[in-house]
């Protein structure tokens, strides 16, 4: 309440408006609360109800016969000898003529107001001068309409016209003013801060790709034996609504793919061989032959290589994005930023070009498969959001990544990235 506008202040105090309880009541409520889109649509409520009012209000001025001029219209002298016949004219017969017409005439806020007859009574001059008052607002306290008295000096009797409105400020005076309503900003130090917590799981698609040719066999090899599965991330830190509904976010986060390895490969284990002699005697003569085979026995073994291989990443994220109202309940969180890979931690195994499969680890092998920073990744989220509690907020949707850089390092000739889509579910506070 400390930038209550003070013109606002007074005129509402000098005003004989009768302020309900109920009304302050709910702008107290409304001093705690920090959803700031109700101040628009109140604005553009407010707009359309009090447009029309100040259309019929301006109309109804400007037919009628009051002048916005700061000066007031003194009628022509007339003496007694140039009087016509019919202008004697009984006050009490223009007294009801003039109610009349003030009474069709004036708007409806003039009609609530006091009418104070101001009559003449002296019957015998027929020096009839009318002055003619406006309605206008004057720099006085008690804003009433300010009459110029009989001036002595004149040499002719004048009086007043019979009704002369007295009226205290009206509402439209106070729209009038252009004055700013206050705003009423969410009770903290950081009021336009949150911090939030997100996590994910997804479903990573590997790209293998090379510029040369002589490595087809290769990547398609690689792709037999990998295979995606579901990963997940988990990434915390600080929020800022920073203009309307536009609103920045950046922390830390853990990003795991998984990718299951499988190779199954068969091999000659052992090879024995056996001779087989056969002893064959011929029915005619008698003879015997002996009949030597010899047969080589192969033990085939099948060698089948499984396991996980996990790519472990430690990032700063930073997302920009914009939340759109989209029911009473609902807003569409709609965010795209940039992930900054700050360390990255490869383990499992891969074939090579004969389809033998090797242990990596990006900290002991000596190969360096894959790099340990991988650079950029480009992030985008689309979630529903709902408060759940006083400063609680609830949000759930679809999460997608792509990582610009490549996994592997030079020595690698087979490109590795990932693309991943998921769905996340997150909570923010505000601060």
């Amino acid at each position: 309440m400390k930038n209550f506008d003070e013109n606002i202040r007074d005129k509402v105090f000098n005003s004989e408006m009768d302020v309900s309880d109920h009304i302050w009541d709910y702008i107290d409520s409304q001093i705690s609360t920090k959803n700031e889109r109700s101040r628009y649509w109140l604005f553009f409520f407010g707009s359309i109800i009090l447009l029309p009012i100040l259309f019929i209000g301006t109309y109804y001025v400007n037919n009628n016969n009051l002048s916005n001029s700061e000066s007031i219209v003194v009628a022509k002298d007339v003496s007694q000898d140039n009087i016509l016949p019919h202008a004697e004219i009984a006050l009490d017969g223009l007294e009801s003529l003039i109610e009349e017409r003030l009474t069709d005439d004036l708007s409806p806020i003039a009609k609530s107001n006091k009418i104070s007859p101001l009559v003449s009574q002296s019957r015998k001059s027929l020096n009839l001068g009318f002055q003619i008052a406006s309605f206008r607002k004057q720099k006085k306290e008690n804003n009433n309409l300010q009459v110029i008295k009989n001036n002595p000096t004149k040499k002719f009797n004048a009086f007043y016209s019979p009704y002369i409105a007295e009226r205290s400020a009206s509402p439209l005076d106070l729209f009038a003013a252009k004055t700013q309503c206050p705003t009423f900003q969410a009770q903290g130090n950081f009021s336009s801060m949150y911090t939030y917590v997100n996590t994910s799981g997804y479903y990573p698609i590997m790209i293998l790709s090379s510029a040369g040719d002589d490595v087809g066999d290769f990547i398609a090899k690689r792709k037999n034996s990998e295979s995606s599965l579901v990963s997940f991330s988990f990434d915390a830190g600080l929020g800022f609504d920073y203009h309307e509904n536009w609103f920045v976010e950046t922390g830390l986060s853990y990003n795991q793919t998984n990718v299951k390895f499988y190779n199954r490969k068969e091999d000659v284990i052992k090879n024995t061989l056996r001779i087989v002699e056969t002893t064959l005697i011929d029915n005619i003569s008698g003879d015997e032959y002996t009949q030597i085979d010899t047969f080589i026995d192969q033990e085939i073994g099948v060698t089948e290589t499984a396991s996980l291989n996990t790519f472990k990443q430690i990032d700063i994220p930073l997302h920009i994005g914009y939340r759109l109202p989209v029911s009473r309940v609902f807003d569409l969180a709609v965010s795209a930023g940039v992930v900054v890979n700050l360390k990255t931690f490869s383990k499992g195994y891969i074939v090579d070009s004969s389809g033998v499969p090797y242990e990596f680890t990006n900290q002991a092998n000596t190969d360096n498969l894959f790099k340990t920073q991988v650079g950029l990744s480009y992030t985008g989220r689309f979630n529903l959001e709902t408060e759940i509690y006083p400063d609680l907020y609830l949000n759930g949707g679809l999460n997608l990544r792509y990582t610009g850089g490549n996994f592997n390092s030079v020595s690698n000739t087979v490109n590795q990235r990932f693309f991943n889509v998921g769905l996340g579910v997150g909570m923010r506070y505000k601060i």
